[in-house]
């Protein structure tokens, strides 16, 4: 039977790479695969070891070091309904965290087993990102499933992350169902918060970050320094809890948008400041300035090994 992807193929491993799934890893890279029979890009295929034992179900990339990325284990069928429970599973999961339903990540790639997809909530719009060759081969399905379970006025497909062009993807985005507005205001935990869908980093904001925000609020106090704010998530959450809060970021489109939501909640104590907040650490260290809360989020500085070392 074809599977959602398209014909499926086989793949034999080395025993390198099957010993590490067996150990619960989830991917095989290209130096482990052995031949990868008839495998077309962005399938889902059956893997298994140099004995033909059977290991499970994965997608597989011809372009990615990462091959296989695995969906489940033994010969279980990978069809339409294998994805709506894994969805369902998702979504009840976070039912069962407490997480709030209209403004979450409601898919987490392999945190779900669901490699290659991220999917964020903003009240009746959706954003999802399709990261691997699978994920693009599946997106009417993807579609038609969180259409069907969320019932969105839009769709935001979100693949315009550099990412993709290590698996040889076009940066794109597109819409499904309603225009996506420049900026939509969600709340988040009594908090007005504006964010930019289609201009905005990863899917507009950092949605699996909030975890982390409420965590800041509960320590926070005194005066607060927010380095690498971006739109004042940090900043914001933790404003009622400061005697002054300074958020800082290079660029002039997240302090204007940090601004504006400050001013939207009616915070005077967050001072919005346009610098690099590694030149503005080291100023504040030469002032002598102290604080009693300080909140570092900065950007990746290592994203491969080659760039380890600079990092450091």
């Amino acid at each position: 039977m074809e599977s959602p992807a398209g014909p499926t193929g086989q793949i034999v491993i080395r025993r390198h790479g099957a010993d590490r799934i067996r150990g619960g890893h989830l991917w095989v890279y290209r130096s482990d695969i052995v031949n990868p029979k008839d495998a077309e890009p962005g399938s889902i295929v059956s893997v298994r070891d140099e004995r033909e034992t059977i290991l499970g179900k994965a997608f597989f990339s011809s372009k990615s070091q990462i091959s296989l990325r695995f969906l489940s284990r033994g010969d279980a069928p990978i069809d339409e309904a294998f994805f709506q429970e894994r969805f369902a599973l998702a979504d009840r999961l976070r039912e069962r965290l407490g997480v709030d339903p209209l403004a979450s990540r409601r898919i987490y790639s392999e945190g779900d087993l669901l490699p290659g997809w991220v999917i964020d909530r903003y009240g009746d719009r959706l954003v999802v990102q399709s990261l691997i060759q699978a994920t693009d081969r599946l997106q009417p399905l993807v579609q038609n499933i969180v259409m069907d379970r969320y019932r969105p006025r839009s769709i935001l497909f979100r693949n315009d992350s550099r990412v993709r062009e290590l698996e040889g993807l076009e940066l794109k985005q597109e819409v499904a169902g309603d225009p996506i507005p420049d900026l939509l205001v969600i709340n988040e935990d009594g908090k007005e918060i504006a964010v930019s869908l289609t201009a905005g980093q990863k899917t507009g904001s950092y949605l699996d970050q909030r975890d982390n925000r409420r965590a800041a609020r509960r320590y926070a106090r005194g005066r607060a320094l927010d380095a690498f704010s971006y739109t004042g998530g940090f900043a914001i959450q933790i404003a009622d809890r400061c005697d002054h809060v300074e958020a800082v970021d290079i660029s002039p489109q997240a302090v204007a948008l940090a601004r504006s939501n400050a001013e939207r909640n009616g915070l005077k104590n967050v001072e919005c400041i346009e610098a690099n907040a590694f030149d503005c650490l080291r100023e504040r260290h030469k002032e002598g300035r102290r604080y009693d809360t300080i909140i570092l989020d900065p950007p990746a500085f290592a994203k491969n090994r080659e760039s380890l070392e600079a990092a450091l």
